[in-house]
């Protein structure tokens, strides 16, 4: 195939692209390269090109442009924007990079390129152009004076940029390149060519000209117009402000040719706002600059102008609004030749109707001058006023004002503005003016009035200026009123007079409206009778307006600021104009009248408040002549105040009573009246006011002292008032009649009396309001109520009612400190209290507490307020430490420790903090500081009788490896309950005080003098405690941290805040304590453990060698084995050395000196670090004189040494440098047979009894090992002396031992941690010991017990029973040893049972040896499932350590544990029958239940609190579901019964799937979705991994089957060869194994029969999903089956197998008729359900 000659065309060209055609372009046309940018206008003496990049260069004019200037100055003129924008930015960095003779050379090329990129449709590149042009302008300077004609105008149009910051950046670079006195010559200078581009742009460009139309899109087009014709417009408003005055007249011409162009009327016109406005813009500018450019065409103008004064766009109307003004002002004769009527008004109309559209705020300030430039005969006609009025009305009702409070207040500004500027300016002269107002009145305003107080629709004209102006018209009107004389002050005030007669009765409206709007129209008639009153504000003191009724409307009033006193208000802004002579005042008197006696029929809190309102703006003409109305109808005189309020005021309170807002709204109105009568009257009024009820007097004090404490008439009153006494005669009524505890009617005036009290004395006239005498009288009733509180048998609600009220009196009288220190009987009453909350009489709750807690902080500001020395001897704060003091001696629980501890914080904190307010010295504060403590902490003797009965126990050390002599014989494993309990709480309540927050915060230099001091004086003894701990503390659970974990993390709190030095001086002190006590020198093990800082080597060797062997007593032992840790490595082997060699020559081995020294030597043993292979011969020479010795009379010290030589043994074991020998292996196998027949029979109550054990349970550990060792002598001896195995009594003795132990223990509740440790150690025991022993042990192949159930006193029974000992070891124990015999009950079951072979399965059952273990789990079973009752499936089960829940719940999965074991180490066959039954015992399907509920939520949490993994990852999760754990080395905790339930769980899919198939199919949607999905997540994957592993590993074992295992996949692939042929058959596992079915199915050629290819297909799926079948059972099942069909074997007649599904049992037993064979388990189930015994196939009687 050749190619075509024909070449393809190409986008509009018709010939092919040709380099050379190109070559011979450039050579001809340097054009070509240029990149022409034309603009007409410009001068054509600058370069047309740009410089071309490249070698050939078609002008020598481009060698002097920079090479990276040529480059972006190509890129400028790019399409695409970015380019050319990162174009612009890089020309702006190299101009400013550049030399200045650089940047020159590249002036005549950037004109044409700054008039385009200034010009560009991409804003972003605007920007960048100006601010490239101003970099470029500060390089060059005066050098862009040749060129500046030709950039000026775009310069000027940028500068008026629709995108601001482009135009921000042109006026500042323009502002910055030419001052402000250079800035008009600079423009005129380029005049010419400024006028000739924008009248090019305006009058011979056009949208598509400007643009080039292929580059850019149509939107791009019509925005490049729009920026260019309204910048055009804008730059010439911008020339005419820059360019002087006097300047102007040289541009004439130019704007006088611009305006001749009718092009320039059109743009009026357009439908783009931006050039509408800027034409209006340049309109006004010229009107005001420029004015004659527009004699010839005055009136175009003005009909261009004002017919659009109803412009409607926010950005033209105001331009539009200006140029009308200024038409208006400037040219008188406009209005000639325009028919306004026609013309302007209806515009106007519109405007006003539509609100300005939004615009209102903006455009309405310009209605009153633009209505003082409308004609005289125009503006003075009353027709038109009205409609312009009504006009405003109309916009009021809009929905869009009535939205906007701004747009509201601009119209009815605008409104009053022009109603005034008519009535009193242009009108104010003539009658007609007040007869314009008077109409205006009635017609607008009093109709919106009462819309805005009536209608809900709007109120928005109540929220806004509308009754301000409306004041501010009356006020004008009456203070005209009042100036003139003649007709138009008799005018005015009819016009007063028509407002007031239509405007009461709409006021009178409020009695009639309903309810529920009411209370806002009240709000409402209040602002504006507000409004009437309130002066205008003078300059420099601003009147603040009073707000109403804030707390029901606060939506709907004003914003205003907060009214300052209503007394001070009134002296100062009252307006002294409102008189009796003013028009408005009888009205306003006449509403108050009618309201008055509305509060008479309906006393409502709304008509209270807007008759306070009305006084508090009235002045005292208003309220004589108020009186005086009354005086009549009432029957008093008309001067008597008192009988108004008395007869007026006073019944309001009667009917008041049920709303106590009402109540304080009666006594405000009574208070306002106070201030504007004479002192005499308003003490006769307040008088007859503290003679009401208690409830009322306590509303009226509060009114009182909220709002005119200050008042002179209020204060005179109080001093001479005897309203207190009377309080104080109520209350010890009240007191004495004990009406606080057995009167509910008493409760209300009781909670009145105490708030009245409470409010008097927290006021700062306390001492007025209540004198001396009468605040004694209140503490003394008081105190006898706070007896009577003490004295109630038990706690009620009433006793909260009075505990109440002293707490909320006494802390009243308690701040106000000058008074209340003046009687005994408050410190007397303080006391009380503070005795009563610590030690919680009848207050135990914890809201009580607190409120007790509050008086005692009141007393201690008060306390330290006042006194001088408030720790001396005797001081009442003194008292109450001593208190606490003695509190430490005597605790007994927790909750009591609790509350000292809380006593003293409060109290040392609140001491501290009143000081820093009261006393801020330093000294003085550290003073008190010391005083505090030292009177709180216990002193030594203190701590000696709390310690008295304990003693610090070795046995711990021992059990640690740390102390080995003296061995503990007779110490105590407990000790009494209350004594270790009083000593512990003691210890956690101080350490928790010395390491308070506000302790360990104070300044540095305070802790260096008192926090380390008073560490150091009692640390001491908390090492003391934690070491005695060691010995005798129980795991509870009582407590979820127990009180030595406590006490260690406060020990470590306090050693990081002490120095080094510090915490060596605690070593050495407790090292020179140590040489006489040996329980120091445990406390200094101690505090190396708890502190690292703490560095006990150098006290060893600076110490160890001056501790004389002849020191007497045995605590110079016990001193050098803790140092011996700490020696260094060195000096340890020297003395190692040393020792051995002391020992060995030492004749008196009964010496106590021999154990000592011998206990030394097995310290410097438990580091590998000495060379012992050197001292091997030593140390068993050491043994084999210890063994010879005969410590006749000397038990201890055999004692003594045996035990230490075990250590010894046991080290020798570890670090691998033992040498034996027979005497010494005989001697050991002696000693553990010995110790064990002894422990048979001791209670283990002493430590000598558990060190028995321990020593027997260690060398069973030692000889156990040792025997598992490689048999050879290191020495090379070749007559090496053979082991002697552990003999089988010794090995019954131990089992039989644990027998023992569980009954000792059998109630032990809570076990010592010694022994537990012991118990840990025999629990190894029992894991060492063969399996083999355990049958003989236990005694299971006894013939007569084989066919019965086991005997209730055999062992087995015994260690069934002990899975629910409390002892966990002992639990274990019985557990590893039942664990260890059930894989062979199944081969014993099978003996016992020969005939089981030949059973259906239906008959299979658990054997009777495990009849009692499945008797325990059926009582654990019930235990279990009725701890799990209201726990559903996904749910999460914690059960807490050491209860019964807990123990039993263990013994539960532990059994099951024990099951499972056996029925996996079943046969295959009678796996099913083993499920079944359990099944029908109910045991199984609860097993999955329940287990499901110990399941932990996230294993992966499980396996960090558990196994103590850090980052476990998801492999990990094998050693929560597959490998079995070690109970004896994990702590109690819920996360164990998790853990434990994770492997019963795991355990039971792989035993039994098709029983828990069965149960999870039969379970809820929900609870199946959650088993699932936890199945799927966590076990499957393990589950499927090793169910294919074990069918890999026996691949090799089957003949003719190859087997290829695929775990990725999931999948078995067995492969069956006979011959040539080959029968291929695959197994998938599904992804939720077990739960999910397994598949099988054939795979390539089948060669044998369909149907039986079928059944054995079907066989192998029933084997696979209901009979607990493996993988490897069901090949096994199925190879079995093609062995014996290619053998010719033939199947049962019954169920059409080979082998049996369940016994895998061949066809035997045949009919002797028809000769065919059965199943056995096949021809019983045909018998049973048949009830004949007739062959299946020939009917005959079946006979075998």
């Amino acid at each position: 195939m050749g190619k075509s000659n024909k070449s393809n065309r190409t986008k509009g060209n018709t010939r092919p692209s040709s380099s050379d055609h190109s070559a011979q372009l450039l050579g001809v046309n340097a054009r070509a390269l240029s990149g022409f940018i034309g603009f007409d206008a410009l001068n054509k003496d600058a370069p047309s090109y740009v410089p071309v990049t490249g070698q050939h260069l078609a002008d020598t004019a481009d060698n002097t442009v920079d090479s990276n200037f040529r480059m972006v100055m190509r890129k400028m003129i790019k399409r695409d924007a970015v380019t050319r924008l990162k174009a612009v930015q890089e020309f702006g960095e190299y101009c400013l990079e550049k030399e200045e003779n650089v940047v020159q050379n590249v002036l005549p090329f950037w004109p044409r390129l700054f008039n385009k990129l200034a010009l560009d449709f991409d804003r972003r590149i605007r920007e960048a152009a100006h601010q490239a042009n101003g970099k470029l302008m500060s390089k060059v300077k005066r050098e862009i004076a040749p060129y500046l004609r030709n950039i000026m105008g775009v310069w000027l149009l940028g500068q008026c940029d629709l995108y601001a910051p482009a135009a921000s950046v042109a006026n500042t670079i323009f502002c910055t390149t030419f001052p402000t006195n250079k800035q008009a010559d600079a423009l005129m200078f380029c005049k010419s060519e400024i006028f000739s581009f924008f009248k090019d742009n305006l009058f011979e460009q056009t949208a598509k000209t400007m643009s080039d139309p292929n580059v850019a899109t149509p939107e791009d087009i019509e925005n490049k117009y729009i920026l260019v014709i309204s910048g055009t417009l804008q730059a010439l408003r911008l020339f005419l402000m820059i360019v002087k005055q006097k300047e102007l007249t040289e541009v004439h011409d130019y704007f006088h040719s611009i305006i001749a162009e009718n092009k320039f009327w059109k743009l009026a016109k357009s439908k783009e706002a931006q050039i509408r406005g800027a034409w209006y813009g340049l309109i006004s500018s010229l009107c005001q600059l420029k004015p004659d450019v527009f004699v010839e065409v005055e009136k175009k103008l003005s009909i261009t102008v004002l017919s659009n004064i109803s412009e409607s766009d926010p950005v033209v109307a105001p331009a539009v609004w200006e140029s009308a003004l200024h038409i208006a002002v400037t040219f008188e004769n406009c209005w000639q030749g325009i028919d306004i009527h026609k013309v302007v008004l209806p515009q106007l109309w519109t405007f006003l109707k539509e609100g300005g559209k939004g615009n209102a705020r903006v455009l309405y300030p310009c209605l009153l001058p633009f209505l003082n430039q409308l004609p005289k005969d125009i503006v003075e006609t009353e027709d038109f006023l009205l409609q312009f009025f009504s006009c405003f009305k109309q916009s009021l009702l809009l929905q869009f004002v009535k939205s906007s409070a701004i747009e509201c207040d601009a119209i009815l500004q605008a409104f009053f503005e022009c109603l005034q500027f008519i009535s009193f300016v242009r009108l104010g002269n003539e009658k007609k003016g007040s007869e314009l107002l008077r109409k205006v009145l009635t017609n607008e305003i009093i109709p919106m009035l009462e819309s805005s107080l009536y209608d809900e629709n709007n109120c928005h004209l109540a929220a806004s200026k509308f009754y301000e102006l409306v004041g501010s018209l009356l006020k004008k009107l009456e203070k005209l009123s009042c100036d003139q004389k003649d007709e138009t002050s008799e005018a005015l005030k009819e016009v007063i007079n028509v407002f007031w007669l239509e405007m009461l009765p709409i006021t009178y409206k409020i009695f009639k409206v309903e309810e529920k709007k009411k209370l806002t129209s009240l709000v409402y008639l209040s602002f504006f009778f507000n409004n009437i009153f309130q002066l205008e504000v003078k300059p420099g003191k601003p009147l603040k307006q009073t707000v109403r009724f804030k707390d029901e409307c606060e939506d709907i009033e004003p914003t205003t600021e907060e009214s300052s006193p209503v007394f001070d208000s009134i002296s100062t802004y009252v307006d002294k104009d409102f008189q009796k002579n003013t028009p408005s005042f009888s009205f306003v008197l006449k509403f108050c009248e009618t309201l008055c006696e509305n509060i008479d029929v309906n006393c409502q809190e709304g008509y209270l408040k807007l008759l306070d309102e009305l006084l508090v703006n009235a002045t005292e003409d208003f309220v004589r002549e108020l009186v005086k109305v009354f005086s009549t109808s009432r029957n008093y005189e008309p001067t008597s105040v008192l009988c108004f309020v008395q007869k007026v005021v006073m019944p309001w309170l009667e009917k008041a009573s049920h709303d106590k807002n009402c109540l304080m709204g009666v006594f405000k109105i009574i208070f306002m009246i106070c201030i504007y009568v004479t002192d005499e009257e308003s003490k006769s009024i307040l008088e007859c006011c503290s003679k009401l009820q208690v409830s009322q007097l306590e509303c009226f004090l509060k009114k009182g002292l909220d709002l005119y404490k200050e008042a002179y008439f209020f204060e005179n009153w109080l001093k001479i008032s005897l309203w207190s006494s009377e309080i104080v005669t109520g209350l010890q009524q009240l007191v004495a009649g004990n009406k606080f505890f057995n009167d509910n009617s008493a409760i209300m005036e009781i909670q009145v009396y105490q708030r009245i009290l409470s409010m008097c004395l927290n006021n700062s006239s306390a001492d007025i309001l209540i004198p001396e005498a009468n605040i004694k009288s209140i503490v003394q009733l008081l105190s006898d109520l706070t007896k009577q509180i003490f004295a109630v048998d038990s706690p009620t609600s009433r006793i909260n009612l009075a505990l109440y009220f002293v707490h909320d009196v006494f802390i009243a009288i308690l701040k106000n400190s000058s008074i209340c220190w003046k009687f005994e009987i408050n410190e007397e009453l303080i006391y009380e209290l503070f005795h009563a909350n610590l030690h919680g009489i009848l207050f135990k709750n914890s809201d009580v507490s607190q409120v007790l807690f509050e008086v005692l902080d009141a007393f201690v500001e008060s306390y330290i307020n006042v006194k001088e020395e408030i720790m001396k001897e005797n001081s009442l704060l003194n008292k109450i430490v001593k208190e606490l003091n003695s509190s430490i001696h005597s605790l007994k629980s927790d909750e009591e420790a609790e509350c000292v501890q809380k006593h003293f914080l409060f109290l040392f904190h609140s001491v501290q903090k009143y000081l820093a307010i009261h006393k801020p010295d330093l000294n003085s504060t550290l003073f008190i500081s010391h005083k505090l403590m030292d009177e709180f902490l216990p002193s030594s003797h203190t701590w000696d009788s709390l310690k008295e009965d304990l003693t610090i126990n070795l046995l711990p050390s021992f059990l640690k490896s740390k102390i080995f002599y003296p061995v503990p014989t007779d110490e105590k494993l407990s000790y009494p309950e209350d004594s270790v309990t009083k000593f512990n709480l003691a210890v956690e309540v101080i350490s928790n005080i010395l390491c308070g927050d506000f302790l360990i915060s104070l300044d540095p230099e305070v802790n260096s003098t008192f926090y380390v001091h008073y560490i150091n004086e009692q640390f001491l003894q908390f090492l003391w405690c934690l070491t005695f701990n060691k010995g005798i503390e129980t795991l509870e659970v009582s407590r979820a941290e127990s009180s030595s974990e406590i006490i260690v993390n406060n020990c470590q709190k306090m050693l990081s805040f002490l120095s080094d030095s510090d915490i060596g001086n605690l070593g050495q002190k407790l090292f020179d304590l140590s040489l006489f006590d040996e329980d120091w020198a445990l406390c200094l093990e101690t505090l190396s453990g708890i502190s690292p800082a703490c560095n006990l080597n150098t006290i060893a060797d600076k110490e160890f060698d001056s501790i004389s062997n002849e020191w007497p007593g045995l605590h110079k032992y016990v001193v050098r084995q803790v140092l011996i840790h700490h020696l260094s490595t060195e000096k340890r082997k020297q003395y190692f050395q040393e020792c051995l060699r002391d020992l060995i020559k030492m004749e008196n081995i009964s010496d106590r000196n021999f154990a000592g020294r011998l206990g030394e030597l097995c310290c410097c043993l438990q580091y590998k670090d000495t060379t012992l292979w050197e001292i091997q011969d030593g140390l068993k020479l050491l043994f084999e004189i210890i063994i010879m010795h005969d410590f006749q009379n000397c038990e201890d010290l055999k004692y003594n040494c045996y035990l230490i030589m075990v250590r010894i043994f046991y080290c020798k074991l570890k670090y691998g440098f033992g040498l034996l020998n027979s005497k010494i292996w005989e001697f050991f196998t002696n000693l553990v047979c010995d110790s064990v027949k002894i422990c048979r029979s001791i209670t283990f109550d002493n430590p000598k009894d558990l060190m028995l054990l321990y020593q027997a349970a260690s060398v069973f550990l030692i000889l156990s090992e040792l025997l598992k060792a490689p048999k050879e002598d290191p020495s090379g001896d070749e007559s090496a002396w053979a082991f002697t195995s552990i003999s089988d009594q010794t090995h019954k003795n131990m089992v039989h031992l644990l027998i023992h132990l569980s009954g000792v223990f059998s109630d032990c509740k809570s076990t010592p941690v010694v022994r537990v440790i012991v118990l840990s150690q025999y629990l190894e025991v029992l894991k060492q010991i063969p399996e083999d022993n355990l049958f003989n042990i236990l005694e299971l192949q006894d013939s007569e017990t084989e066919f019965s159930q086991c005997n209730g006193d055999s062992i087995l029974n015994k260690l069934i029973s002990s899975l629910t000992s409390h002892v966990r070891q002992i639990q274990f124990a019985a557990h590893t040893i039942l664990l260890k015999i059930m894989p062979a009950i199944p081969s014993l079951s099978d003996e016992m049972k020969s005939q089981c072979s030949d059973e259906s399965e239906e008959d299979v059952k658990i054997p009777y040896l495990l009849s009692p273990l499945i008797e325990k789990l059926k009582f654990l079973n019930e235990l279990v499932v009725g701890m799990l009752l209201d726990i559903k499936i996904g749910d999460q089960c914690a059960v807490v350590p050491y209860t019964d829940s807990y123990v039993y719940a263990m013994a539960y999965l532990l059994a099951w544990i024990e099951v499972l074991e056996f029925i996996s180490t079943s046969p295959s066959q009678i796996r099913l029958g083993y499920a079944t039954h359990l099944e029908e015992m109910e045991l199984l399907s609860t097993l999955f239940s329940n287990v499901f509920r110990f399941l932990p939520e996230n294993p992966m949490l499980c396996l960090k609190k558990v196994l103590k993994l850090e980052a476990p990852k998801k492999e990990d999760l094998k050693l929560l579901f597959i490998k079995p754990q070690d109970f004896n080395h994990v702590t109690p905790s819920s996360e164990e019964i998790e853990s434990i339930a994770c492997y019963v769980f795991s355990t039971a899919l792989r035993t039994v799937p098709a029983s828990i198939r069965t149960w999870w199919n039969n379970l809820d949607r929900k609870s199946a979705d959650i088993v699932n999905n936890f199945t799927s997540k966590y076990v499957s994957g393990l589950l499927s991994t090793l169910e294919i592993q074990a069918v890999h590993e026996q691949e090799k074992q089957f003949e003719n089957l190859m087997v290829q295992a695929r775990p990725g996949s999931r999948e078995v692939i067995a492969t069956y060869t006979i011959d040539d042929t080959a029968i291929e058959l695959s197994v998938q596992l599904p992804i939720n194994y077990p739960l999910g079915s397994i598949t099988a199915e054939r795979r390539g050629k089948v060669v044998i029969g369909q149907l039986e290819w079928r059944h054995w297909l079907m066989q192998l799926t029933t084997v696979l999903t209901y009979q607990n079948g493996s993988i490897l059972d069901g090949l096994t099942m199925w190879k079995r089956n093609l062995d014996k069909k290619f053998e010719g074997v033939e199947e049962c007649m019954i169920c059409y197998y080979i082998l049996h599904s369940s016994s895998l049992k061949l066809p035997k037993l045949s009919c002797h008729v028809c000769r065919k064979k059965f199943h056995s388990a096949c021809l019983y189930k045909w018998f049973h359900t048949s009830n004949n015994s007739t062959c299946p196939l020939c009917r005959n009687e079946f006979a075998m």
